[in-house]
């Protein structure tokens, strides 16, 4: 069989002389040597990712970094946005401080929230 016998298989390849044909490796010179090697590193940058850059990132940190970024979205709503956005927003932060099991905080925000709704309007629960 030959490149353009119409009984082959048909190939990706371009039809090349046959001098050149064995030179050419389908996925390329540089993944034939490289890999192994390229597992090898991916496998570490995952296991550096899950580490954290060589420390356990435990879901107590993610959870106080998720109840920092809700300060952070509460206080751009607070300067920019209406009492019930604001009010919303409160709310959010408490359930973050919730959720990262931080109850002096938690009950600081609900009273927050508490002030922010009543000044929007909404009535306390």
């Amino acid at each position: 069989m030959t490149a353009n016998d119409p009984s082959s298989p048909p190939t990706d390849q371009p039809d090349l002389p046959p001098a050149l044909a064995s030179h050419v490796s389908p996925v390329g010179p540089l993944a034939r040597y490289l890999g192994p090697a390229a597992a090898i590193v991916a496998a570490l940058l995952l296991a550096r990712s899950i580490l954290g850059g060589g420390r356990l990132v435990g879901m107590a940190e993610i959870r106080r970094k998720v109840a920092a970024d809700a300060v952070s979205q509460y206080n751009i709503v607070a300067r920019t946005g209406q009492q019930i956005d604001i009010c919303v927003h409160a709310g959010i932060v408490a359930a973050a401080f919730l959720q990262a099991l931080d109850s002096a905080q938690y009950r600081g925000w609900k009273l927050k929230q508490q002030s922010d709704c009543a000044a929007a309007g909404v009535p306390a629960r």
